[in-house]
């Protein structure tokens, strides 16, 4: 991976300081983060070990709360995954360049590079937020009536801004993805035809 692919990409150990996540944190996320009807595999044997071998109610908590109460912090380690995918879409690309396919380059990397940026600046914000929002929300709860009225507003504006400025982002890091696919589709057909 190149140097500034390689600065792009958010590590587990980054988002673990940044969300404030337990070991416990990341083994809830990680099951919860399974299809389904994976889970419903999963989760017997899960519960087995909790009963069967003492590992006490600890673990379903950690289970309920990743599954109910912390959506949000999900929903952005989700987003964190799927941007992390794009940064090894573009490193496909490198290496199928490096390889000698000329048609497999992105267009606009420094471009893509930079939207990257923009987009990993903002996830990490976000994460940061929710952290500061999670830690103190009995402060919040207590005080929602003052913060309704003025910070609460000024904060939704700023979210969807946010928000905005993140979805036009992704829909060109997506749209990066379509171009990927489609040169490596012309690279297999006209490696077919050789």
């Amino acid at each position: 991976m190149q140097p500034d692919l390689i600065n792009l990409y958010i590590t587990r150990d980054e988002l673990q300081q940044l969300a404030g996540m337990s070991r416990r944190d990341w083994k809830a996320y990680d099951t919860l983060k399974k299809p389904d009807n994976i889970q419903i595999i999963i989760l017997p044997g899960y519960l087995e070990q909790v009963f069967l071998l003492g590992w006490g109610l600890i673990p379903l908590y950690y289970l309920y709360k990743w599954k109910y109460r912390r959506q949000r912090l999900r929903n952005l380690l989700l987003e964190v995954d799927r941007y992390n995918d794009l940064i090894r879409i573009i490193n496909l690309g490198d290496e199928l360049e490096a390889a000698g396919n000329q048609g497999a380059s992105i267009e606009n990397r420094e471009k893509a590079i930079a939207a990257l940026q923009i987009t990993r600046n903002s996830l990490s914000c976000a994460i940061k937020t929710e952290k500061i929002l999670r830690k103190n929300r009995d402060l919040i709860n207590r005080n929602l009536d003052l913060l309704s009225n003025g910070i609460l507003s000024l904060q939704a504006l700023q979210i969807n801004a946010e928000a905005s400025e993140y979805s036009k982002l992704l829909n060109e890091a997506v749209q990066l993805t379509i171009d990927v696919q489609t040169e490596m589709k012309k690279l297999e057909a006209n490696g077919e035809k050789s």
